[in-house]
């Protein structure tokens, strides 16, 4: 665990250290030091790791806002965009965690959102209703209603 840290720590400093001159693309999973990591692996299992560890790690905002760690120093419009794809990849899973009141797709979406995980966990479970109107609600519904609910 500890090597892994030192790992981490050396990866984000030295993406850190290295500006907007070179960012490189990233997959579903955003940019972040979990496209540091799985860069050049586009399958469905290392975006899922990637996404994970940018959520668990919560670097993407500093990514965003500094312009490194992979991410476009456009801030908060490739932030956006980044958080609708990630909705729309993994509404389901979303939608059933929301429900239980935890899971690693809602923290990871937190994070992405500007939320406290257990803060948009909770107030998921207790207004999963208003969050998901109907079995037709989109993922820019769901974001729109969180949004609504949790800025207010």
């Amino acid at each position: 665990m500890r090597k892994m840290l030192v790992v981490l720590s050396a990866l984000v400093l030295t993406a850190g250290f290295a500006g907007t001159s070179h960012a490189a693309k990233y997959g579903a999973g955003g940019c972040g030091v979990g496209s540091i990591i799985f860069q050049g692996k586009n399958d469905k299992v290392s975006q899922v790791l990637a996404a994970t560890t940018n959520g668990t790690l919560g670097n993407g905002t500093f990514g965003i806002s500094t312009g490194t760690l992979n991410c476009d120093a456009t801030g908060l419009v490739v932030a956006s965009r980044e958080t609708e794809v990630y909705a729309q990849n993994n509404f389901d899973s979303i939608a059933k965690e929301m429900a239980s009141g935890s899971g690693e797709h809602v923290a990871t979406l937190a994070v992405l959102m500007g939320y406290d995980s257990a803060a948009l966990a909770s107030y998921g479970k207790t207004h999963y209703g208003q969050i998901f109107v109907s079995e037709n609600t989109t993922s820019s519904e769901m974001l729109t209603a969180i949004k609504v609910g949790l800025d207010s």
